[in-house]
């Protein structure tokens, strides 16, 4: 009987093993999984202005404008208050690359507190002439941090081998004289999924990168030019990106009318699904390449 009882106890302690096992296994197999890697582009709140953080898949970081300051109609200082505590806030201590679309003040208004308290490699810039202070001190802090300085060029930027993220920018001078239609226009793709930045471009930009570059420009989600004014993101043009998603960065009951009616009712005839700023807050789109989802500081 002792011999049998032992005989049971071990074949129970050999099963409980070979089922503690079997749960080990799984459980790590599950946790073992690689995380799918995912490309974040966050719109920042910055009112009446533009900022956007792109997080690549490898974790290299671009920002592209930093919005405004407290001058002229503007009350608000984005880069201290919006811009500067989310990168400190997400612990980002590098920015591989800060992109300064045009030199107006609600698009680089923010960047000179980053550019001080942030590590910045690589400055890319409009070329197009300013003469205001806020510009030209901008540009000191660049000279004087000895961060690598450019003027945009027509093409590709390496830094990340999983995304692909191009300049659609013209290199004949075409509207140096003229800063919105001047804007860095970036388009970024990441598998099946792709955003066009378009700064403040208006329709005769668009006009122009519909003939360079055609069908090419069409991408899942447009950052909807000069904060939806009303010279600006024209039928054709939308006929060309064919976005499913537009996002508008403005500030609520701004001075200067954004979005326009018309830009809203030309979107709408393509429905194209719209998310703004002055009424959602930070809008961030988070995508693996094939599915993609958005989160809204406000619902």
């Amino acid at each position: 009987m002792h011999k049998k009882n032992l005989l049971i106890g071990n074949l129970l302690i050999i099963l409980l093993l070979a089922l503690s096992f079997f749960v080990w296994q799984r459980v790590y197999s599950v946790y073992s999984i690689p995380k799918e890697k995912e490309l974040t582009v966050t719109f920042l709140d910055v009112r009446q202005g533009d900022s956007i953080l792109v997080t690549t898949p490898e974790e290299k970081n671009i920002l592209i404008d930093g919005g405004t300051i407290p001058k002229e109609w503007s009350t608000f200082d984005a880069g201290k208050y919006v811009v500067l505590p989310y990168l400190k806030k997400h612990e980002i201590k590098k920015l591989d690359i800060v992109i300064a679309t045009h030199p107006d003040l609600d698009h680089i208004g923010g960047l000179s507190v980053i550019l001080r308290n942030i590590e910045v490699l690589q400055f890319i810039d409009s070329g197009t002439i300013s003469t205001t202070q806020t510009y030209e001190e901008l540009l000191k802090i660049v000279e004087k941090k000895k961060i690598k300085y450019k003027i945009a060029e027509k093409g590709l930027l390496e830094l990340d081998p999983s995304i692909k993220l191009e300049i659609l920018f013209p290199t004949d001078n075409k509207f140096i004289n003229d800063s919105n239609n001047n804007s860095i226009v970036v388009r970024l793709e990441y598998k099946n999924v792709s955003f066009l930045f378009t700064g403040d471009i208006g329709t005769e930009a668009e006009k122009f990168y519909m003939q360079e570059y055609g069908p090419k420009i069409s991408s899942t989600v447009l950052k909807v030019a000069h904060h939806g004014g009303k010279n600006t993101t024209s039928a054709d043009f939308l006929n060309y990106v064919q976005p499913e998603i537009a996002i508008i960065s403005c500030g609520r009951n701004n001075p200067f009318g954004h979005p326009s009616k018309e830009t809203i009712e030309r979107l709408g005839k393509t429905g194209t699904e719209i998310y703004r700023t002055d009424q959602k807050g930070t809008i961030t789109i988070k995508t693996n390449g094939e599915k993609y989802k958005i989160i809204t500081a406000k619902k």
